[in-house]
């Protein structure tokens, strides 16, 4: 440390540690070691966990046929399809692993989400060990990303497979960067080849890596300041290319799958201020994190008002100690580009269906670690010298263990749909969406008086949602009351005249209820609007008809049964 003008501390930069930090092979191995052990206390427990069949799951694996082994048919559905919205092939590649060796268990797919969060943070402790130098706080550093509580959804959730294996590829192209700058000429290009490889298979995992261009640059800054980043700039690129190729994939993907919604009444200036508030809760989160859930409900805002003008203020105050950072400890500078960057893709520049989740911290919370023991150590030398470095780090990760135990806690509540939802429900009790996946949960495990309970609450909340007029409707007709079961669907017809789904269940309800004209009216407007039905419902169709002794439809039917492949 040395103290500039004012007087303040300054960090000399650490280029010479980038180059001279070497581990034996041994401790290497030994490190990554207490990396797996420590992953493994924290989030071994969900070994035991299902697959969540009502949260994507079921979409990216159990009912997705491209997942079940390597074929040639598998692999093209998984290079040329979309998934919820997402482009990321390597993402569906890496199931089709998981099912050559373990089938439909859950617990192998779990466990390589376990490995792969483990080799992250070895590969963030590399990366830390690499810009510092400092062995305790690389160490600090990677054991805060590899324990905090918001990182479960993450590792215990199967279909976040895709954030690990990203932040994987994100970290190798980093390290591969990194040596490219170090080494000498003869062996530059080979590193420049591999970085830009495995940032091509960072994008085919998941698009949040975009941000890698700029994060090199700041790389650049944090080892030679400007002069550096003009030098290398055409070094970017290529990167750069790749990153606004792959932004348009996914903004295509995304609009195919109605994943991409409009601005908040059409101004982003909405959104922004909408997203003030979740900033300032992230930063709550990291520091304190409690009741984590997979579903938030932060409110849209259309103005600004005291919460808004609070969140900025806090915003604000990040942006000038970030300032600060930057213009005297250059380390943690890069600390919080790394961190601020990392939140960049879930800004709501374009805005996503979804306000705020946990797993949208994985990627910041890199630098916040970063950050955390950068600054502690710095601390730590400059008022009380170096003799006292070691026990502020040791304190720190000392504070880690609460975090830990947290981490492990929160690993329970994913272990099926119901401990899910039911802990989302009670986190989160003005969440529609919450209740309502509550009421789905217990409504597939025949739980029909829970289910009951949790679909009134919804209505009780909004009373036209669609999905709970539908869903309670159907769990009425199942229990015999067909009376209310009709008076519910009847009402989810008229919010939605067009749903097929609605109208077949209104039509089924009708006809055990013997309104059978109504009934035929019903699946005559569903087989209007979606045909493929007609097949499903000819059988009931071909029953009234009977009831009502009308030969002619029966003989119609027949007939346009065998015109349609026999769905008789």
């Amino acid at each position: 440390m040395i103290s500039n003008q004012d007087g303040l501390p300054t960090e000399q930069p650490r280029q010479k540690s980038m180059n001279h930090v070497r581990l034996s092979v041994n401790s290497n191995s030994a490190l990554f070691l207490l990396f797996l052990m420590l992953a493994f206390a924290v989030y071994g427990g969900i070994l035991g966990h299902e697959f969540i069949f009502n949260w994507d799951d079921k979409a990216y694996v159990t009912g997705n046929e491209a997942v079940r082994g390597f074929t040639l048919a598998h692999l093209k559905s998984a290079f040329s399809s979309f998934y919820v919205g997402n482009y990321a092939p390597l993402h569906i590649i890496s199931y089709m692993l998981d099912y050559t060796f373990w089938g439909m268990d859950p617990h192998g797919y779990l466990l390589a989400n376990v490995l792969i969060h483990a080799i992250n943070a070895f590969l963030a402790f590399r990366l830390f060990l690499l810009l510092d130098g400092r062995l305790l706080v690389a160490l600090t550093a990677a054991v805060l990303f590899l324990v905090h509580p918001v990182q479960v959804e993450s590792v215990a959730w199967v279909s976040e497979r895709k954030t690990l294996l990203a932040m994987l590829f994100f970290l190798l192209a980093l390290h591969a960067y990194s040596l490219y700058c170090s080494e000498v000429q003869r062996k530059r290009r080979r590193w420049y080849l591999l970085s830009l490889l495995s940032f091509c298979a960072a994008l085919l995992s998941k698009a949040v890596v975009v941000i890698f261009p700029l994060l090199i640059i700041s790389f650049d800054w944090y080892c030679g300041g400007l002069e550096r980043i003009r030098k290398g700039f055409a070094d970017k690129i290529p990167f750069l290319i790749l990153s606004a190729g792959l932004t348009a994939v996914t903004l295509f993907s995304q609009r195919s799958g109605k994943m991409l919604v409009s601005y908040v009444d059409g101004n982003p200036l909405n959104n922004a201020m909408t997203m003030m508030p979740v900033f300032a809760r992230y930063l709550g989160m990291l520091f304190w994190p409690t009741r984590l859930a997979p579903i938030y409900s932060p409110p849209v805002k259309t103005s600004v008002d005291l919460e808004v003008l609070l969140s900025l203020l806090l915003v604000g105050a990040v942006l000038i100690l970030s300032y600060y950072l930057f213009s005297r400890r250059r380390l943690a500078g890069f600390a919080i580009a790394l961190f601020l960057l990392g939140l960049l893709p879930i800004a709501h520049i374009f805005p996503l269906p979804t306000l705020m989740q946990d797993r949208y911290l994985y990627f910041p919370l890199l630098g916040f670690s970063l950050l955390i023991a950068t600054i502690t150590a710095d601390t730590a030398e400059t008022f009380a010298g170096k003799r006292r470095l070691n026990w502020g780090i040791a304190c720190l990760l000392i504070l880690a263990l609460p975090l830990a135990i947290t981490a492990q806690r929160q690993t329970r509540v994913w272990r099926n749909a119901l401990t899910l939802w039911t802990h989302t429900a009670q986190s989160v009790p003005q969440s529609n969406q919450a209740l309502l996946m509550l009421a789905i949960t217990r409504h597939d495990q025949q739980d029909l008086a829970g289910a009951e309970e949790a679909y009134l609450r919804v209505l009780s909340i909004s009373p036209r949602d669609l999905k709970g007029l539908n869903g309670l409707g159907v769990l009425y007709g199942e229990r015999g009351m067909l009376d209310k079961s009709l008076r519910y669907l009847r009402q989810a017809v008229e919010v939605a005249p067009g749903d097929t789904d609605v109208l077949v269940n209104f039509g089924y309800a009708a006809f055990l209820k013997g309104d059978l004209e109504e009934c035929r009216d019903s699946f005559q407007r569903a087989i209007g609007i979606k045909p493929p039905l007609l097949a499903m419902l000819m059988p009931t169709l071909l029953e009234i008809a009977s009831r009502q002794n009308d030969q002619v439809e029966v003989v119609r039917l027949k007939a346009l049964a065998r015109e349609t492949g026999g769905a008789l």
